[in-house]
């Protein structure tokens, strides 16, 4: 049983091989795609993750820098006096680009020194919880008296200039003041601010990132252009000369079953496989087309020599310069079939016929002028 194969015209298969290639390009640029989207996500994370953890530790050292000065201001005095002096100190202490950066201070979970909310100085904030629940006063406290401080994540209801409140999302570090009584000092920054920070730090990395992406793209689409347009000329040239090679076959083979009487070349002049083919085919095409004009100008020859043989003429000559050994072996015994008519018979045998008409009618007067065997002895008559 034979094997099935697969029936593809050679310009089916370019076009196959095009589809292909586009396939292969396109899943290797979603594939690159999806990771450059992977590994952006990540470095955006981890470069997140990084500022973040630069901004805690810088708020942490200025935060640790503020507490020992002040406690050097503070020392030796009594809890209302540490108060008025922090509360003097940190009243218009600011940071960040908005002033959103401020330092307070509670004792144990009551506020002494808040300069944005001086309405909740006095009063005991144990049980106040954040918007998502979170008892932060305790955590800010509890934070306050480990041993180097520590950060507590909360959101927070800002009042703005003007008036309006907006929940963000704030992390505040805290630490005791050394040479107080119990009186923590506090700051925190908005994460949305962070996000910003980070946003700016790693601008020019996600911008190396995009214009690194952009340019692979570009590389590959252009690739894929180039690819496909050199496959496609490829494919026009071999099916170009597949389809002359096919036009100069059909024209030769109409030649040899005389439906024409000439030949068109293949005119493929490249110097590829194909012309190399075009040629050599060429050189037999018109080898063949010789013989078989000399073949058929013999055979015009021969039906000559035959029909002056039929018309008696004996003596006719035939001359051909046919080199084909079957061809020269028939006009030889045409010539010796010649000579023998001629030798045996007569040389016009259209003469001997009107001879012979002349004894029919009893006129004996004439004669041949032949010396052949046979017309000797109707001279003899």
């Amino acid at each position: 049983m034979k094997k099935s194969q697969l029936s593809l015209s050679i310009k089916a298969r370019f076009i196959a091989l095009t589809a292909i290639i586009f396939v292969l390009m396109s899943l290797m640029l979603i594939n690159f795609y999806y990771n450059y989207v992977k590994v952006y996500n990540a470095t955006n994370d981890e470069l997140i993750s990084i500022t973040k953890s630069d901004i805690k530790d810088r708020i942490k050292l200025a935060t640790d820098s503020v507490a020992f000065s002040l406690s050097t201001l503070i020392k030796g005095k009594n809890k209302a006096e540490q108060v008025a002096i922090i509360g003097s100190v940190l009243e218009d202490l600011r940071y960040e680009k908005d002033k959103s950066g401020y330092f307070f201070c509670h004792s144990d979970y009551t506020p002494v020194v808040l300069p944005i909310r001086k309405d909740l100085i006095g009063k005991r904030l144990y049980d106040l919880k954040d918007t998502r629940g979170k008892l932060f006063v305790r955590e800010i406290r509890d934070n306050a008296y480990k041993k180097d401080g520590g950060f507590t994540t909360y959101t927070f209801n800002q009042v703005k200039g003007d008036g309006t409140n907006v929940v963000r999302e704030k992390t505040t570090y805290s630490i005791l003041i050394p040479n107080s009584d119990d009186i923590l000092l506090a700051t925190g920054i908005y994460i949305d601010n962070i996000n910003q920070k980070v946003a700016g730090n790693t601008t020019s990395i996600k911008e190396l990132m995009r214009n690194n992406f952009v340019f692979f793209m570009t590389v590959a689409v252009i690739g894929f252009v180039l690819i496909v347009t050199l496959i496609l000329l490829f494919a026009k040239r071999i099916l170009t000369a597949i389809k002359r090679m096919q036009e100069g076959l059909g024209s030769f083979f109409d030649f040899l079953n005389k439906r024409t009487k000439s030949v068109d070349y293949i005119e493929v002049t490249t110097n590829d496989e194909f012309g190399q083919m075009a040629k050599q085919i060429n050189h037999n095409i018109k080898k063949v087309t010789a013989n078989l004009s000399s073949e058929y100008s013999f055979l015009e020859q021969i039906n000559s020599f035959v029909n002056e043989l039929k018309t008696g003429n004996f003596v006719a000559e035939l001359n051909t310069d046919t080199q084909e050994e079957t061809l020269q072996v028939v006009e030889r015994s045409l010539i010796e079939l010649k000579g023998a008519l001629s030798e045996n018979v007569c040389k016009n045998g259209r003469a001997m016929l009107d001879l012979l008409e002349s004894y029919k009618g009893l006129d004996f007067t004439r004669q041949l002028d032949d010396d052949a065997i046979m017309a000797e002895h109707v001279n003899l008559f």
